[in-house]
């Protein structure tokens, strides 16, 4: 409730007071304090703000459009004539350098973009986000969704994320204890 409050001489300033009940009613489910209840858990545990997921959805939907783009365009045929037989590109007059540059620096820009939307969400880059269970988990997406198509990607992408909530759902099935749970994803990514 706000307040005003004289003082002597001086421009009077509202003083806000909290109502009773207010700060301490804080629980853990709204750790970060929305009052409207916009947080929403995603998949790793942490508490993801609306506009967060929000920022990451627009990034995600702008960097495969035009990824996408380039891909069906002339630079998209370029590169895979220079992935598939750089020998055959040069033969017909591709530059295998330039496009081979053009390709990293592309590439380079859209995972710059993808860490500073994972740096907006965690607060936080470092090595220790990035483990051996991530690593593995990556080179199962691309593995099974493919290096050489988008759509593949994404379908890596799904399958990486669904994958440990899916193993947990299982092992808590069977009764089994949290810490095999957890590496059940690991097991299923050696296998594959």
């Amino acid at each position: 409730i706000l307040e005003q409050e004289s003082t002597s001489g001086l421009a009077q300033e509202p003083v806000a007071e909290p109502l009773p009940g207010d700060v301490g009613d804080l629980d853990s489910s709204n750790v970060n304090g929305d009052l409207d209840g916009a947080g929403v858990t995603d998949l790793t545990g942490f508490v993801l703000e609306q506009w967060q997921a929000s920022l990451a959805l627009v990034m995600a939907a702008i960097v495969g459009f035009i990824a996408l783009n380039l891909i069906r365009g002339n630079q998209g045929r370029t590169w895979k004539a220079v992935r598939d037989d750089p020998v055959a590109a040069s033969l017909v007059g591709i530059s295998t350098k330039s496009n081979k540059v053009s390709a990293f620096v592309i590439s380079g820009f859209f995972a710059a973009l993808a860490g500073a939307v994972m740096a907006q969400i965690f607060a936080y880059v470092g090595p220790a986000l990035f483990g051996l269970s991530l690593s593995l988990s990556l080179l199962v997406g691309v593995i099974l969704g493919g290096r050489a198509s988008l759509i593949g990607a994404m379908v890596g992408a799904a399958f990486i994320v669904v994958l440990p909530k899916a193993m947990e759902a299982f092992a808590e099935q069977l009764g089994w204890s949290d810490q095999v749970a957890g590496n059940l994803p690991d097991l299923v990514y050696g296998l594959l």
